[in-house]
């Protein structure tokens, strides 16, 4: 007796959407890592006066610049 096996082709579909998923995934954390790494550097270059206009202290502001661009 012979077993018949029918495929629908879905497991292909699948496939190409997690692949396409995980592409748009590490395109979207390329994205935010870039980001981190611009706004850092910015925030670096703003003086006493510029910090206190959006709340932040000197210290503060090295703290978070200082962090590696992969931690949020």
């Amino acid at each position: 007796m012979a077993l018949a096996v029918r495929t629908s082709g879905y497991a292909g579909r699948r496939s190409a959407d997690s692949s396409a998923d995980l592409i748009q995934r590490l395109t979207d954390t390329l994205k935010t890592w870039k980001y981190r790494i611009v706004s850092r550097r910015e925030l670096m270059e703003l003086d006493a006066h510029m910090l206190r206009d959006i709340g932040l202290s000197d210290l503060e502001a090295q703290s978070e610049a200082s962090k590696p661009f992969w931690r949020a």
